[in-house]
């Protein structure tokens, strides 16, 4: 009697569909690093970036202004390793003055403010605690009565929050962001004899 042949075809069919799936998979894998190397190098316009921060699912490849950093969290990626560093410092194009307790000062005159804010780092990123204005010159400058001299505005970026590679200071984000301003109005007063309808 003779033997039958009755796996071949299957086998056939079967190593035909592995290379099939196989194939797909490598496929899909270098359509994966294509669009990995499009989104590290802004669209194949730079070169891929190896340092950068993402904050809010948005990712800032270079120096970036209007930002909302406080109560944020901000991730650092290095990829060259090294960590990072960071410093707070005034945006000197805008300033204003303010007295407290009847001691004028000028907000340009202080550069690095990082210890006035309250920031919380770990290796991969870091936490600017919430806060206002007020509160920032009160840590700097002591407790007592804040006066505002000079106008004053939430959208205004009064700070730069400088994010450097550990192994090559010159790689560095500038990133001027807002602090909340708390300017009360504690009395209006009209004079009715002068209003004008």
């Amino acid at each position: 009697m003779a033997k039958k042949k009755h796996s071949s075809g299957a086998k056939k069919n079967a190593s035909f569909a592995v290379k099939i799936v196989i194939w797909l998979l490598l496929i899909a894998l270098l359509v994966g690093v294509f669009f990995a190397i499009k989104s590290l190098s802004n669209d194949f316009h730079d070169d891929i970036n190896t340092f950068y921060a993402v904050v809010d699912n948005q990712t800032i490849t270079a120096d970036a202004a209007n930002l909302s950093l406080v109560g944020k969290n901000i991730h650092v990626y290095n990829l060259t390793g090294g960590g990072f560093s960071y410093e707070i410092t005034s945006n000197k194009y805008r300033t204003f003055d303010f007295e407290i307790n009847g001691v004028k000062h000028s907000f340009a005159d202080k550069e690095v403010w990082t210890t006035a804010f309250d920031i919380s780092a770990t290796s991969s990123g870091m936490t600017i605690a919430k806060t206002d204005m007020e509160t920032l010159l009160k840590r700097t400058y002591g407790e007592g009565e804040l006066k505002y001299l000079t106008p004053m505005y939430d959208d205004v970026c009064y700070f730069t929050l400088a994010i450097k590679n550990a192994k090559d200071s010159s790689v560095q984000l500038k990133l001027s962001f807002f602090v909340k301003v708390n300017v009360n109005i504690v009395e209006l007063q009209f004079d009715k004899t002068k209003i004008v309808f």
